[in-house]
């Protein structure tokens, strides 16, 4: 199974991740992106000044970009 890399774009910051996680592809990438998201919304300590100007920049094991998954989208899952 691939190794994927879930990056933090945090407004004019990058945080990297650095081990990665499994995962069967780049369509299972996005809905483990959404949960993450998610989750860091609830549950981060220290929150930007807009979670709309976030995303998860999701990189294969060649370090391209699969999926670039917006904050927005999380925070309209939790509206709806």
């Amino acid at each position: 199974m691939p190794r994927y890399r879930f990056n933090l774009q945090l407004e004019n910051q990058v945080l990297r991740d650095r081990d990665g996680q499994q995962v069967s592809g780049p369509d299972n990438a996005w809905e483990l992106a959404g949960a993450l998201a998610r989750e860091l919304i609830q549950t981060s300590v220290v929150q930007p000044s807009s979670w709309l100007n976030c995303h998860l920049m999701v990189t294969d094991e060649a370090g391209c970009v699969v999926v670039d998954y917006p904050f927005a989208a999380a925070l309209e899952q939790r509206v709806a």
